[in-house]
């Protein structure tokens, strides 16, 4: 008998599927970047990025990235997600002066059967962008209800800090965003692995319990 893993009704949460559909242009030596959203691709393998605009004197409206190592240290893989509000996709340079407008959101559609779950992801702050702090949305609607901000504030090469949220589902679509509040200078928000699992009912253990000194007999009479 096997005992089943938990499953990731996230898809690519990770984000190591489809990184590298986007284009930067200028790309920069030596440097893993990848944009999504406007000037870019529009999703990152499951993921949704949607269009984004300022008005800061850009022509480049304002895009997610996916970088690797170099630039940004993930959590695991070689991926994961910079929230960058002052990254000009057509110079390859930051901008200057004020930012305003609407930061592109990353969101993902899945399904959930009714019951308990546990949402969390990997945040930090991006290790060249100096020390500060970064805030990020995260909402889950639909099938299932949440709307927490985080902050991270360790730098990417030094850790991440491992976000969880509990929550409950009607069974039925859910849909989950993040999004970037802070339009400050960096060190932007980095996130990764991203995760929904179900938290099983106390009754599945006492199901599981009275199983297992037979699962050890069939193990032992196997190997005998």
């Amino acid at each position: 008998m096997t005992l089943l893993a938990n499953p990731n009704y996230v898809v690519n949460g990770d984000f190591e599927t489809g990184a590298t559909a986007g284009q930067l242009s200028p790309t920069i030596p030596g440097d893993l970047i990848y944009v999504f959203g406007v000037g870019g691709a529009t999703n990152i393998g499951g993921w949704t990025v949607s269009a984004s605009s300022n008005n800061n004197g850009s022509t480049t409206p304002l895009s997610v990235l996916v970088t690797g190592d170099p630039p940004q240290v993930p959590a695991g893989g070689s991926y994961a997600v910079d929230f960058d509000p002052y990254w000009n996709i057509s110079t390859g340079a930051i901008l200057s002066g004020t930012v305003t407008g609407t930061l592109p959101e990353l969101s993902q559609s899945f399904t959930l059967p009714a019951g308990t779950y546990q949402l969390t992801f990997d945040g930090a702050v991006e290790q060249d962008g100096g020390a500060g702090t970064r805030p990020l949305n995260v909402t889950l609607s639909g099938a299932a209800s949440l709307n927490q901000t985080v902050t991270a504030s360790e730098p990417d090469n030094l850790g991440y800090t491992l976000f969880s949220f509990d929550f409950v589902s009607t069974g039925g679509s859910v849909d989950l965003t993040f999004t970037p509040n802070d339009y400050t200078p960096e060190p932007n928000f980095m996130l990764d692995n991203v995760s929904v699992t179900a938290i099983p009912e106390p009754g599945c253990f006492l199901l599981i319990l009275p199983g297992l000194p037979l699962m050890a007999k069939l193990r032992r009479s196997r190997v005998d």
